[in-house]
C-alpha cells in the first residue's frame, strides 16, 4: 500500500484538462489571445484501466512544471487536440508562464479564414473553453481515501499544446479521451523513494518475496514494454513522415514513449509544410439571390432545371413584376410607394437592380438549351475548328517525303523533298439580332413571349449555321488548286479532283462500292502516294435516305435477282446515314470521318460553339435590350475525303 508523500514515476498516454477563456484578454490588433491553461486549484479524477483510479493536483511551482517547449515558439494551438491535421492547427504559443498558482499563456491565431472566426467566437464568448495536453513525469501522494481515490500531487509535469475546445474534455470515462489517436494502455507506475509514517502497532514481519522470481518477472515485464515501446515509435514515425534519423534516434535513446511524442510535435511545428496552395471563394448572397431567381423564371418559362433549385426557393409564386421588385430590395431600395411603371423602370436600370442580369442568365440558358436542343446534321460530316480572330485562317496540307530510296554498299544517302503544299483559307464572320425586355413586359408578365423569342433565337442561331453549311455544299466553291470541289477531272491534272460521278444513280450495291474505289484510289499532295481514304458518312436527301440505308444495311446484294446467291459486298461500309431536307434532286455524297480527312470546316471565334450575348440599358426606349451574335466561318479545306454522286 503506498505511504504518505510517496514519490512515484508515471509513464502513461497523455493527459489533457480544461480551463476557460477570459474573452476580454484578445487582442484583434495581434490575433493573440491571453489564457490561463492550468490552475493548482483545480483537482482532476484519473482512471487507469487496470490499476486503482486517483485524483490529481498539478503542482505549480518553478521545479515542478517544465515550461521549455510551450515556452519556445514552437508549441501549437489546436481544435480538439487533433494533432495530425494540419487545418486543426489554429495558432501557436507565443509565450508562457507561472504566475501563482497558475500557468498563463498568450496564443496568437492563424489569419487563415477559419482560423479568423475561431477569433471572432471568442471575442464573442462562443467559444469559452481550452484544454492543456500535457504529459506527467512524477507525482507524490499527499493524502489517502477510505471511500474514494487517493490524491496525489504532481511534482514534474510537462505541457505539450493548448487546445481550443467545444466541451471540457471528459475526464470521467478514461484517461486521454480527448486525445483519440493515442491508444488505451496501463500506466506504469515506479515508487522512488517513500517516507514511512510512525505506525504505533507493532506487525509480524512480512514474509519475504522469491528474489528469483520478482527479478525474472521484472525482466519480462522490461521486454515487453519495450517492445511496445519500439512498434509505437515505428508506428509513430510512419504516420507522420519524420525519416531515419529520428527513428534512429529515438531508439536508441532512453525517452520515454510521451517524451519522444512530445519530441514528435517540436520536429512537426518546426518543419515547414509542403502542400498545394488552394483557393475556396465562397457564394456570395447576391450571386445566390441572383440564382435563386433565375431557377424560378426557367421554371416557370418550361424550362428544365434541377428540382432540388426550387427546394426553399423565396421566389417561387412571383411574376416578373415581383422578381423586379425584390431585386430592387436586395440593393436596399424600397419599392414602397412606387407605381408599378416606376417599379419597371428603376429594375431594368442595371446600376440599381439586379433584374437585367437574372434577366440576362434566363436568356443565356435558355437560348444555349434551344441551340443544343435540335441535332443539326452539319455536325456529322463537317470539321469543328477554333479561329483566333476575323483575318483569313490557313489550313495547310503538305506534301508526301516519297518513299526511302535504296542505298547501295558503300553508297551515299540521297535528299528527299516535300512537295508543296496545299493552302485552303477558312474566315470568322459575325451574325445576330437584337432583343429587348421592356417595363411593359415586366408589368404584363409576359415571360412567356420573352422565353419564346429566345428559344427562337437560339434555334435561329444554329440554323444559321446549317443553311451557311448547305449554302456552300451546294455551290460547289472553288477550293485553292482553282479547282470545283467537286469535279470529275483526274487528279493528275491542275485543279482535278476525281471526286465526282456526273452519271450515277440512286443508291445501289454497285453505286456504294464505285464511290467507295474512287475514294480509296485518291493520292496525296504530290500525287506521289494512295491515302487510303475510306467513307463514314452517307449523306443525301429525306427521298433517298430510305433507300441508302437498305443497302448499307442489307444482308444480300439487292441489286441481284437472286439475290441470296449474292453477299451484300457494301454491307456496314457506312457509320452512318444522314439526310437533310436541304438537299433535293438527284445527288448523294460519301464522306470520310471528318477528324481523319476534313473536306468542310466550321470555325468558331476563340471556339465558342453557342452564341453570344451582350446587355445594354436602354435609351430611347425604357427598357433593356441584349445583343445576340454569333461568330464563325464555314469554308471548304479539302476534297479527298468526299465524293458526289449525281445524275
Amino acid at each position: 500500500m503506498p505511504q504518505l508523500n510517496q514519490r512515484q514515476r508515471v509513464e502513461g498516454p497523455p493527459l489533457a484538462r480544461a480551463v476557460a477563456v477570459d474573452a476580454s484578454a484578445v487582442n484583434r490588433e495581434t490575433r493573440t489571445v491571453r489564457l490561463s491553461f492550468s490552475s493548482e486549484d483545480a483537482l482532476v479524477p484519473r482512471y487507469n484501466w487496470w490499476d486503482e483510479a486517483w485524483l490529481e493536483r498539478l503542482g505549480h511551482k518553478d521545479d515542478e512544471v517544465d515550461l521549455s517547449f510551450i515556452d519556445s515558439g514552437n508549441a501549437p494551438a489546436l481544435w480538439g487536440h487533433d494533432r495530425w491535421s494540419r487545418s486543426s492547427m489554429v495558432g501557436v504559443v507565443e509565450k508562457a508562464w507561472i504566475e501563482g498558482s497558475r500557468c498563463l499563456a498568450d496564443v496568437r491565431i492563424s489569419q487563415r479564414e477559419d482560423a479568423d472566426s475561431l477569433l471572432t467566437d471568442i471575442e464573442d464568448g462562443i467559444v469559452r473553453n481550452v484544454s492543456v495536453g500535457y504529459t506527467i513525469s512524477e507525482r507524490t501522494l499527499v493524502k489517502q481515501n477510505k471511500d474514494g481515490p487517493d490524491e496525489y500531487r504532481v511534482t514534474s509535469w510537462r505541457p505539450l499544446e493548448i487546445s481550443f475546445v467545444p466541451l471540457p474534455a471528459d475526464e470521467s470515462v478514461g484517461v486521454g479521451r480527448s486525445d483519440d489517436a493515442t491508444p488505451h494502455r496501463r500506466y506504469i507506475v515506479t515508487t522512488i523513494e517513500e517516507t514511512k509514517m510512525p505506525n504505533p502497532v507493532q506487525n509480524p514481519p512480512a514474509p519475504q518475496p522469491d528474489v528469483t522470481a520478482v527479478a525474472a518477472e521484472a525482466a519480462r515485464a522490461a521486454v515487453a514494454a519495450e517492445r511496445a515501446r519500439t512498434a509505437e515509435i515505428q508506428a509513430l514515425v510512419a504516420r507522420h513522415d519524420l525519416g531515419e534519423q529520428f527513428l534512429r534516434e529515438a531508439l536508441a535513446g532512453a525517452d520515454t514513449i510521451d517524451a519522444i511524442r512530445a519530441k514528435a510535435l517540436e520536429a512537426m511545428a518546426a518543419r515547414q509544410p509542403t502542400y498545394l496552395p488552394s483557393m475556396r471563394i465562397p457564394v456570395d448572397q447576391q450571386d445566390k439571390q441572383r440564382a435563386a431567381a433565375t431557377a424560378w423564371l426557367l421554371h416557370r418559362g418550361g424550362e428544365r432545371i434541377d428540382v432540388k433549385e426550387l427546394d426553399g426557393n423565396n421566389y417561387r409564386g412571383m411574376s416578373l413584376l415581383d422578381v423586379a421588385r425584390e431585386c430592387l430590395q436586395q440593393r436596399g431600395i424600397s419599392p414602397r410607394g412606387m407605381t408599378n411603371t416606376e417599379i419597371a423602370a428603376r429594375a431594368v436600370a442595371h446600376s440599381t437592380s439586379d433584374f437585367p442580369i437574372v434577366m440576362q442568365n434566363v436568356m443565356h440558358k435558355t437560348m444555349d438549351a434551344a441551340y443544343l436542343s435540335i441535332p443539326f446534321v452539319w455536325r456529322e460530316f463537317c470539321a469543328i475548328g477554333s479561329l483566333s480572330d476575323f483575318r483569313p485562317h490557313y489550313r495547310y496540307r503538305m506534301g508526301s517525303f516519297g518513299n526511302l530510296a535504296e542505298v547501295k554498299e558503300n553508297g551515299l544517302f540521297t535528299y528527299g523533298t516535300l512537295s508543296d503544299a496545299e493552302r485552303e483559307s477558312i474566315v470568322a464572320k459575325t451574325k445576330g439580332k437584337l432583343l429587348s425586355i421592356s417595363r411593359q413586359m415586366i408589368i404584363n408578365d409576359d415571360l412567356g413571349a420573352f422565353i419564346g423569342l429566345t428559344r427562337e433565337m437560339g434555334q435561329g442561331a444554329g440554323r444559321t449555321v446549317e443553311d451557311d453549311v448547305f449554302s456552300l455544299l451546294l455551290s460547289n466553291p472553288n477550293t485553292g488548286d482553282g479547282g470545283a470541289l467537286f469535279n470529275a477531272t483526274a487528279n493528275t491534272t491542275p485543279g482535278g479532283h476525281a471526286n465526282l460521278n456526273a452519271s450515277g444513280a440512286a443508291p445501289t450495291v454497285a453505286g456504294f462500292d464505285a464511290a467507295r474505289q474512287a475514294m480509296a484510289v485518291q493520292r496525296n499532295v504530290g500525287g506521289t502516294d494512295y491515302i487510303s481514304v475510306s467513307p463514314a458518312i452517307w449523306l443525301g436527301p429525306v427521298s433517298l435516305a430510305g433507300q441508302a440505308k437498305v443497302v448499307n444495311e442489307a444482308q444480300y446484294d439487292i441489286d441481284q435477282s437472286n439475290k441470296q446467291n449474292y453477299p451484300n459486298k457494301s454491307r456496314g461500309l457506312v457509320q452512318k446515314v444522314v439526310e437533310s431536307p436541304r438537299l433535293t434532286g438527284n445527288q448523294w455524297y460519301l464522306f470520310a470521318d471528318p477528324r481523319i480527312s476534313a473536306v468542310l470546316e466550321v470555325g468558331f471565334l476563340n471556339g465558342q460553339q453557342t452564341p453570344y450575348s451582350e446587355m445594354k440599358e436602354g435609351f430611347e426606349q425604357d427598357g433593356v435590350t441584349w445583343k445576340i451574335r454569333h461568330d464563325y466561318g464555314v469554308a471548304a479545306v479539302g476534297f479527298r475525303g468526299a465524293h458526289k454522286v449525281t445524275w
